[in-house]
């Protein structure tokens, strides 16, 4: 709500720095060699404002910052496409995978430039996060208000999408690559998909209430799901 992203210490905890965004920043993903930062301008602002009435100017840019310098290097705009959310860098740094809510869409963006060289409908509603698959040929996006998957194959311009349950929102792929874990922060579940065959293969309660997000340790043993709701964590073996 302040336009702006704060570089925090991971130590100590201090600010170092706050570096000026566009309008209600939210997600944010860095390149693989540490040294960019690309922030999602989203437009939704002054919502934990005490006094301040929540406002929706949909976005349609994302700033990108410099770390080593901390500050703004760039901002991309990204045109017809509104209410960027979900951001994901390449593994080697050139591209980015971003959802853009407020179009239904997810767009590839040249990491350099900002340009945009591949879009794709999802077609559903609030498409939020995305994740690629580690050979990065399919990205998954969870869809709150369709409460549903969207597979797209990169390879194929392939879209389909899979109910999965209500409110999808949080979303990981297993190191492995084999399966993508989803959080329904409506149903309080986790559905649980094989990426071989892009169908559920299990489903089970997220230990809590409101699951938003889940990730994986880095060796893949354990799955750890935020509940908002309930104030907890849930750790999956």
């Amino acid at each position: 709500s302040d336009h702006e992203a704060a570089l925090v210490h991971p130590q100590t905890f201090t600010v170092l720095a706050r570096v000026p965004t566009g309008k209600g920043p939210h997600e944010a993903a860095v390149s693989p060699d540490g040294r960019t930062a690309y922030v999602t301008n989203y437009g939704s602002f002054a919502i934990f404002k005490e006094g301040e009435r929540p406002r929706m100017e949909p976005g349609r840019s994302i700033t990108v910052i410099d770390l080593p310098s901390r500050t703004v290097k760039a901002t991309f705009d990204l045109g017809d496409f509104r209410q960027p959310h979900g951001i994901v860098v390449s593994r080697n740094g050139k591209l980015l995978w971003v959802t853009v809510e407020g179009s239904q869409a997810v767009v590839e963006l040249d990491a350099a430039s900002g340009k945009v060289l591949r879009s794709w409908k999802t077609a559903q509603n609030v498409s939020h996060m995305v994740e690629p698959t580690p050979d990065e040929k399919k990205l998954y996006v969870t869809n709150i208000g369709s409460g549903s998957v969207t597979v797209i194959h990169r390879t194929t311009d392939e879209v389909k999408s899979i109910p999965t349950g209500a409110g999808a929102e949080g979303i990981a792929v297993t190191r492995d690559g084999r399966q993508v874990w989803v959080t329904n922060r409506g149903a309080n579940t986790i559905s649980v998909l094989d990426t071989a065959t892009d169908t559920i293969i299990a489903s089970f309660e997220s230990g809590g209430t409101m699951p938003i997000r889940v990730t994986f340790t880095v060796d893949g043993r354990q799955a750890w799901v935020s509940n908002a709701r309930s104030n907890t964590v849930t750790v999956f073996h």
